[in-house]
C-alpha cells in the first residue's frame, strides 16, 4: 500500500518531527473536532506526552492510516471502526490505528448509564433511570437491527444504497415523541432495497453478524442513534420536571464525551480502547 505523500500538509520528514514543536512524544490525529474531545478523555488516562489534532475529514485520515500502514511508526490515529470487523481482510489493521469499540464514538458515548445520568442531571433529581433507558435501547435495537445486513451489506459489496445513513431522523415514529423508530417506515424501506441484494449476501453476513460477540447496540451505526438518544432524554426530563430542555448537539458531545458515571465491573467498552492506547504507545516507546 503506498503513500502518496504530496496529498498530505506536510512533507514525510516534517510529519516525523511535528510532535517535536509541541514539546511532545507523538501527533495522534482524529478526523473531525466532534472527535477530539472523546478521544482526548481515553488518551489522557494513559499518557500526557501527546499532541491531538483533528485533519478535517475521513478522506484526509485515511492518507494518514496508509502512512502507518506503510510502516510509519511516529503518529497514531484514533478512528471509528465502522463496519471492518465484517470485512474479510481489514487494509487498515494496524496497532498505531485505534479504533472504537463499536461501530463509532457514539456508540460508546450513547451507553446506557450515560444517557441515564444525563436526564437525572437535567431532571434535578436523585431518580435513577438506567432500567427505562436500557428498556428504550433494547426496542431502539430490535428495529434498528432489521437494518444491519442491509447497511453492512452496502459497505462489503459497495451498493451505493443509504441504509442507516447520518441519522435516524426519517425513520423516527412522530407519535412516540421522536425517540423510538417506526417499524411500518422501516419494513417499507428494506422492502424496497432488498431485491438489490442477493440471498447468499445476506447469508453471510448474518454469520458475520451472529459470531460478533459484542452487544447489539455497539452493531448499529453511532451517528443513526443520536437523534432518537437526544430525544428520548428531552422526553423524559419533560415527563419528571414539564421542562423541555435545549440540548445542542455542542453541549451533547461534550457532556457523553467521557463517562459520567462508570460501570462496575471494569467496562469492557472503555478497556478494549484503553488497551489499544497503551499498545500503541507502547510501539512509539
Amino acid at each position: 500500500m503506498s503513500t502518496t505523500i504530496s496529498k498530505l500538509s506536510y512533507s514525510e520528514d516534517a510529519l516525523n518531527i511535528k510532535s517535536l514543536f509541541y514539546n511532545k512524544k507523538i501527533m495522534v490525529y482524529v478526523e473531525g473536532e466532534d472527535d477530539v474531545t472523546f478521544w482526548n478523555e481515553m488518551f489522557k488516562e494513559i499518557s500526557s506526552d501527546y499532541k491531538l489534532e483533528s485533519v478535517g475529514g475521513l478522506p484526509k485520515l485515511k492518507e494518514y492510516m496508509s502512512f502507518i500502514c506503510d510502516g510509519n511508526k511516529n503518529m497514531i490515529v484514533a478512528c471509528d471502526r465502522d463496519h471492518s470487523i465484517y470485512l474479510d481482510v481489514d487494509p487498515y489493521s494496524n496497532p498505531l490505528i485505534v479504533t472504537s469499540y463499536g461501530y463509532s464514538i457514539e456508540n460508546t458515548m450513547f451507553c446506557p448509564k450515560n444517557i441515564a445520568t444525563q436526564i437525572r442531571r437535567l431532571s434535578r433529581t436523585t431518580m435513577d433511570f438506567t432500567s427505562d433507558v436500557t428498556k428504550w435501547y433494547e426496542e431502539f435495537n430490535k428495529s434498528a437491527f432489521k437494518l444491519l445486513v442491509y447497511d453492512i451489506g452496502n459497505h462489503i459489496y459497495e451498493k451505493g444504497i443509504s441504509c442507516f445513513g447520518d441519522n435516524c431522523c426519517k425513520y423516527l415514529n412522530p407519535n412516540h415523541n421522536g425517540d423510538k423508530l417506526d417499524d411500518e417506515v422501516l419494513d417499507s424501506f428494506i422492502s424496497s432495497i432488498s431485491p438489490f441484494f442477493e440471498k447468499e449476501e445476506l447469508e453471510h453476513i448474518t454469520k458475520k453478524v451472529d459470531n460478533d460477540r459484542r452487544n447489539d447496540r455497539f452493531k448499529i451505526k453511532g451517528h443513526f442513534i443520536t437523534n432518537a438518544a437526544t430525544n428520548h432524554i428531552k422526553k423524559k426530563v419533560k415527563e419528571v420536571t414539564t421542562y423541555n430542555p435545549t440540548i445542542s448537539k455542542e453541549m451533547l458531545y461534550s457532556s457523553f464525551s467521557y463517562c459520567m458515571t462508570p460501570c462496575n465491573p471494569t467496562c469492557e467498552d472503555r478497556e478494549f480502547l484503553k488497551t489499544q492506547i497503551r499498545n500503541a504507545f507502547n510501539i512509539v516507546a
